[in-house]
């Protein structure tokens, strides 16, 4: 085992389960869930599914069920921490952790095999020696591990399968924030159905009254509720499943006038404005993705980052579908690299997904349709020139289901005045026309 320096504890440190007698049944290792997560070069095993993420590991789910309670069949898993090395953590069934400090007592193991229970097994990486626990059929690729032995026996726990939501074979047009509240003065769904097919809304308090009108002008709609999962610091609400409830009604009753449903706007340059870790940001996206599919399984998500999120290459959400990026510059370039740079990276980034889990993944295409009076490199010139080069890209790209330009409307976001493409008619006809040409398959 690795020497070491560094003390670092954890909030969410197990506490010793009570003793009691238990006979060895399969139902008797799920009382305590064992959850793993990953910082880049240290295994963190926990009871807790957010302990690791709020210290920056990223989640990777339960692994294993333990009991939590004691017999004359059981021994303890202990969690330890390596002496003098800044976060190296491993499992053992010594209570000494081996000469190294322990963490507590996660659960309790069967001692030998029963029925429906797995091997625990250890192994030590012979690169770095950090240490890694695993039940048969876990997808850890082992090259470079040694196995070390057998902690003990254990329910295997299956890891949530990521949804593959079916493609509807569809192609959707609709402005960002077209029935967004106070985005804009006025209803503008009816306007809009006469040149885009999706509205983008989000509501508080008149979601059905507009899922109505939609149904009733054959109009899909892309719906965001991010306030019911996360709080004013971008955090995942621990009240979201009771808030999901006041809308899951209304959702049930107009799910035909759904297209998808939309998910934080930018979640990591927001959460990074709130001080968040990448892990965090992941871990608050991909649970309310999950939880989304678990109600809705026929329903994508979608979401738009910024160029920086994309460029620096975070973690995509596994859980979702649609995914698309803004650059708002005339130069048609923004962070050094070209917006058909971002469009191929993009790209890449949908095939190695589905290369990986086999769920198609589709792009959103982001063109500027509105600019700012003031605080703007672009203006009206500017934005008309990039519909012939967003027409290409969207022609370029097969991935390409949605086209979401920004924006419809006029309306002042307390920096600037935003002038939508609704305002000038010449944006108006060019962006209908494009409208049009995506529709008919033109491009």
């Amino acid at each position: 085992m690795p020497s070491s320096t560094t003390s670092t504890n954890y909030p969410g440190k197990s506490k010793n389960p009570a003793s009691a007698s238990l006979g060895l049944t399969a139902d008797s290792f799920v009382g305590v869930l064992i959850y793993r997560s990953f910082s880049g070069s240290d295994y963190l095993f926990s009871t807790s599914s957010t302990e690791g993420p709020t210290h920056g590991y990223f989640p990777e789910e339960a692994r294993f069920g333990l009991s939590a309670t004691k017999s004359a069949d059981t021994r303890p898993l202990y969690r330890c921490r390596v002496r003098s090395t800044v976060l190296s953590h491993f499992l053992s069934s010594d209570a000494l952790c081996e000469g190294h400090i322990s963490e507590g007592i996660l659960g309790y193991m069967a001692s030998s095999k029963a029925s429906n229970l797995v091997p625990l097994n250890r192994y030590v990486n012979l690169t770095n020696n950090s240490h890694i626990d695993i039940v048969p059929g876990d997808d850890i690729n082992l090259a470079g591990w040694k196995f070390e032995g057998t902690h003990g026996y254990v329910t295997a726990i299956r890891l949530p399968e990521v949804t593959i939501t079916p493609d509807d074979g569809q192609k959707y047009f609709g402005y960002y924030a077209s029935a967004t509240d106070g985005v804009g003065t006025q209803d503008y769904i009816p306007e809009l159905s006469a040149v885009s097919n999706l509205i983008f809304i989000k509501s508080f308090n008149n979601l059905e009254q507009k899922l109505i009108e939609c149904e009733r002008l054959g109009i899909k709609a892309i719906v965001t509720f991010d306030w019911l999962f996360f709080d004013q610091n971008f955090h995942l609400r621990s009240d979201y499943i009771k808030n999901f409830e006041t809308v899951e009604p209304i959702l049930r009753q107009h799910i035909s006038s759904i297209a998808a449903f939309y998910g934080q706007d930018e979640p990591y340059a927001n959460g990074f404005n709130k001080k968040l870790t990448v892990a965090e940001i992941y871990n608050a996206q991909e649970t309310m993705g999950r939880f989304l599919k678990s109600k809705f399984p026929d329903i994508p998500i979608g979401v738009i980052l910024t160029v920086g999120e994309l460029r620096d290459d975070h973690p995509l959400f596994p859980s979702f579908d649609w995914f698309g990026f803004d650059c708002y510059d005339p130069s048609l370039s923004c962070g050094g690299y070209s917006v058909d740079w971002y469009y191929n990276h993009l790209d890449s980034r949908l095939n190695a997904m589905t290369l990986k889990d086999n769920k198609p993944r589709f792009m959103i295409s982001v063109p500027q349709a509105g600019y700012a009076v003031a605080n703007s490199k672009t203006g009206k010139n500017d934005v008309l020139a990039q519909v012939p080069y967003y027409r290409q890209m969207v022609g370029k790209y097969s991935k390409v289901k949605v086209v979401m330009p920004f924006i419809w409307q006029s309306f002042n976001d307390g920096i600037s005045n935003w002038v939508g493409a609704r305002e000038v008619p010449i944006l108006k006809w060019a962006y209908e026309s494009f409208f049009v040409d995506f529709m008919n398959g033109v491009i």
